[in-house]
């Protein structure tokens, strides 16, 4: 972790060099003159030198065609860097489209590209593929009584093309689908620290493991956005987010399931805009018919900084984050079903850092009708983020309470690490 945040710490720097503030200097005043730096004008001293690092962050990751990136292909993968190039972007135009390749220091890597046709925000239309490789994800068992002890690892290589579509209604709702295949490969892990997934569990023990079919992936979701249209302004109000997908096996259907995600995320002020209170909740249900199962690697996974999620399945996530269970190691828990809840309370510190207090809970279940809210794992921490208005451009995570040791970890915001 600290070989992490200073790798980091220097990209910012590096960021910051005049050269790189002079060059940018005409855009970070247009962004500044519309959207100021949280809760204060553009200051002088310190508190405006760090205001105008997160602008010219902001700058070089968000408004530029071709850019950086530190998003990670996973958690655990260690530190990313790549490059994305997003012609246009920013323009008006309603044909749009997206390219990025990343490489990790534990040789994860990755490799997108999508096409949007977009009008306004009424409708979109979308195609991609995508290509990953994890070469070091953690197995523990299935089930909430997992053991820390029975740490293993695999390799996912993932191939996927789709589409997906989207309508708006009305401002605040949108309704769409989509329709994706799935190639996964599965190999022994590549970590010379701990056994591959092999040498404790089997085809019976973790499903799937000696059978990676084709598979089609069918998807229908509805959103809510209330307020709708907060662009550039701090976020208040409350977002909802269900889907359902079909997940079918082309092979024989024994590997064949249904999954149900419903999502929630409120947000208040709390005594004026330098405090903010979020409350999450997460829930997952999956059905399967006689003789079928969950490959391992599909069934959801609680801990750490995030999911392992598909193509643009963004969570909504807590405050600026999509960790879950942040007092235990990445996917630490790993079953058929899950409910996670969140409480994160923010308080604006000083000039561009804001601390965050958060509590999590949650569990994972064989079966749906054992989703409830008793026996749940649990955590509490302390965030600081580094930021740019109500944009999260780095955040550090110190959780406690797991019961399986301190953890902490580091996070590019989604300015950054779209």
């Amino acid at each position: 972790m600290n070989r992490r945040c200073l790798a980091v710490l220097l990209w910012l720097a590096y960021l910051a060099v005049p050269a790189r503030a002079q060059e940018l200097e005409s855009l970070a005043a247009d962004q500044q003159s519309t959207t100021p730096a949280q809760g204060q004008g553009a200051g002088s001293g310190a508190a405006g030198k760090l205001a105008s690092i997160g602008g010219e962050i902001y700058n070089i990751f968000l408004v530029n065609d071709l850019h950086p990136t530190l998003a990670t292909v996973a958690p655990g993968g260690g530190l990313t860097g790549g490059i994305g190039y997003d012609p246009n972007r920013l323009s008006p135009g309603q044909l749009q489209s997206s390219f990025r390749a990343s490489v990790s220091t534990k040789g994860y890597w990755l490799a997108l590209a999508d096409t949007t046709y977009r009008v306004s925000n009424t409708y979109s239309l979308e195609a991609y593929a995508r290509g990953r490789r994890m070469t070091e994800l953690p197995f523990y068992g299935i089930g909430p009584s997992s053991s820390l002890g029975n740490k293993t690892d695999f390799s996912l290589t993932e191939r996927v093309v789709g589409g997906s579509a989207y309508v708006r209604p009305m401002p605040a709702y949108a309704i769409g689908a989509r329709v994706e295949g799935l190639w996964p490969i599965i190999n022994p892990g590549g970590s010379s620290s701990v056994s591959s997934i092999g040498s404790r569990f089997t085809s019976l023990t973790a499903p799937g493991l000696g059978d990676q079919p084709t598979f089609v992936h069918y998807q229908v979701f509805a959103n809510f956005d209330y307020p709708a249209g907060q662009f550039g302004t701090p976020r208040h109000g409350v977002d909802l987010k269900a889907d359902y997908n079909i997940y079918q096996d082309l092979s024989d259907s024994r590997f064949s399931f249904n999954r149900l995600l419903v999502e929630a995320q409120a947000r208040f002020q709390i005594a004026g805009p330098d405090r903010k209170l979020t409350l999450h909740a997460l829930s997952s249900a999956t059905s399967m018919g006689t003789g079928s199962d969950v490959p391992f690697y599909f069934q959801d996974t609680l801990g750490g900084a995030q999911n392992l999620l598909g193509f643009h399945e963004v969570l909504l996530g807590s405050d600026e984050t999509v960790a879950t269970l942040r007092g235990f190691d990445d996917y630490r828990f790993r079953d058929r079903n899950l409910v996670l809840v969140q409480a994160e309370f923010r308080q604006k510190l000083w000039a561009q850092f804001d601390a965050t207090f958060f509590v999590d809970a949650g569990k994972v279940t064989h079966d749906a009708s054992q989703l409830g809210f008793t026996n749940l794992k649990h955590d509490f921490g302390v965030s600081i983020s580094f930021m740019r208005v109500d944009a999260t451009i780095v955040r550090f995570d110190f959780a406690f309470g797991g019961r399986e040791g301190n953890h902490s970890f580091l996070t590019p915001g989604r300015v950054i690490s779209p």
